[in-house]
């Protein structure tokens, strides 16, 4: 029978910690451990624990192998890397695309309510025969959508101004208001 090394005395660059932790579990229960871990140096190995079966099926210690999958692992970093990246820049054009949302909102709303105050004031052609005719006035007030035009008329049924909105052309005062 051939006698190892205890465990605890190998001098390992890996940063293990549980290494020790591991291997006792390993010959608690009979079944290996793999896992990747990194060395001081920055190089990445693949960590198998098992347990040590000799000719009559006795375990008789550990077998414990290493393997560099650093070549495998440098991709993988660059990926993770390209990945955070593109997260930044996705972040970025949301914020981007949140601030142009709400200048267009704020933009067309400012643009709403320029239509909106247009429609409210419109110059119409006087009535046949009236002494204002061909020349263009504030005639009548044009309700904004949802509410009624209000028309007023005098004792006589001609229309008449209301000064409170009207200020200029007003057929029954000559172009002066009441």
């Amino acid at each position: 029978m051939c006698a190892g090394r205890p465990i605890t005395d190998i001098v390992f660059t890996l940063v293990y910690p549980e290494l020790v932790t591991d291997a006792e579990e390993v010959l608690r229960i009979l079944v290996f451990v793999e896992k990747e871990v990194t060395s001081s140096s920055g190089r990445w190995y693949e960590v198998r624990i098992m347990p040590y079966r000799t000719l009559e099926n006795k375990i008789d210690g550990l077998v414990l192998i290493l393997t560099d999958i650093t070549a495998s692992k440098e991709p993988d970093a660059a990926l993770r890397q390209t990945q955070a990246g593109l997260k930044k820049r996705i972040t970025n054009k949301e914020a981007e695309l949140s601030k142009t949302k709400k200048r267009l909102q704020s933009e067309t709303k400012q643009k709403n309510k320029k239509e909106d105050s247009n429609e409210t004031m419109k110059y119409d052609e006087p009535p046949e025969g009236s002494s204002l005719a061909g020349k263009k006035q504030i005639g009548r007030r044009t309700a904004p959508p949802g509410r009624e035009t209000i028309t007023k008329t005098n004792a006589k049924g001609n229309p008449s101004c209301d000064t409170s909105r009207i200020t200029a052309n007003c057929p029954r005062t000559g172009g002066a208001p009441n």
